[in-house]
């Protein structure tokens, strides 16, 4: 039987023509890829559960909004960099190709240490 992890999320709440909810429908995830799916009457609902629910509604709207205003950062943070980027494209000199001499110096370099071990191993071998 498969466990149940610890993220219960409360997935919708149905109301009425009034803003109080009449149902809540809670999730819990499960290993497996199964999910529990429990529907709960508010009126059923005792005084101490009606305040639980009513604190952790508050605590998602505050986790909600803590999420936005970061994406909303984020977001800006990425126009600005992507601003200063092209800011700084215009005002650069022409580029300057260093890769080729770096690979070419790389090879020889290779090269080198390549007929400077075989002549080791020669040596070792007369």
């Amino acid at each position: 039987m498969a466990e149940a992890k610890e993220d219960t999320v409360v997935e919708s709440i149905d109301t009425t023509a009034q803003e109080a909810p009449t149902h809540i429908t809670m999730t819990t995830a499960v290993d497996g890829g199964d999910n529990v799916v429990k529907h709960y009457a508010v009126a059923d609902m005792t005084d101490e559960a009606k305040i639980l629910f009513d604190r952790q509604t508050k605590e998602q709207d505050n986790k909600n909004k803590l999420i936005n205003s970061f994406n909303l950062q984020f977001d800006n943070q990425i126009r600005l960099i992507n601003s200063l980027i092209s800011d700084l494209e215009k005002i650069l000199p022409e580029p300057v190709e260093l890769l080729k001499e770096g690979v070419d110096a790389n090879k020889e370099d290779s090269a080198k240490e390549e007929a400077n071990s075989k002549e080791k191993s020669d040596k070792k071998t007369n």
